[in-house]
């Protein structure tokens, strides 16, 4: 589910396929899940390699400008990542770098196939000041788990999601 990304060979051959979806279609823009199968350096080698999966963020960004020249209209690069800043650091996502050097356009805070309420949306708000870069928690799981609580398992599931997405946005959200 993951590839070692300190490997330049496995960063270029992820580069090829980036590359090869980015090119099927007249798409508005990328999502990179980083997030997804969060295991890209070796384990604890997470903040001392993060400079190979900014190396390939980069190669991305450059290959979204490419695009986006060619087309004559914007191809936005969002970055789904960890929703704390000791997580990104740990797993080896440089997010301030790539929101100082605008290698995204959006960064969207979530958890791996779960959704985290504790997003540190003002932490990621603070790095994208006066850059245009948007900040979206993000929904990752489809709420199919159920347990026993007071509340009918859907209008428990559709108060939760209302009350999160509130929450997300009086903390400054840009979407979600």
């Amino acid at each position: 589910t993951s590839w070692n990304m300190s490997i330049p060979e496995v960063r270029e051959h992820k580069l090829k396929y980036i590359t090869e979806a980015c090119k099927l279609a007249d798409w508005d823009g990328v999502e990179l899940d980083w997030q997804r199968h969060a295991f890209h350096l070796p384990q604890h080698d997470g903040f001392r390699l993060r400079y190979t999966l900014t190396d390939l963020q980069r190669a991305i960004r450059r290959l979204t400008d490419q695009i986006s020249d060619e087309r004559g209209k914007p191809f936005h690069l969002a970055v789904r990542v960890a929703t704390t800043k000791e997580s990104c650091r740990r797993i080896g996502y440089d997010v301030e770098t790539w929101i100082k050097e605008g290698l995204c356009d959006i960064v969207i805070c979530g958890g791996n196939s779960g959704t985290d309420p504790g997003v540190e949306i003002e932490a990621f708000k603070s790095m994208s000041e006066g850059t245009g870069v948007r900040i979206y928690p993000g929904f990752d799981f489809d709420t199919r788990q159920q347990t026993n609580r007071l509340l009918p398992h859907s209008v428990w599931r559709d108060s939760w999601f209302r009350a999160l997405s509130s929450g997300f946005w009086e903390r400054g959200a840009d979407g979600i």
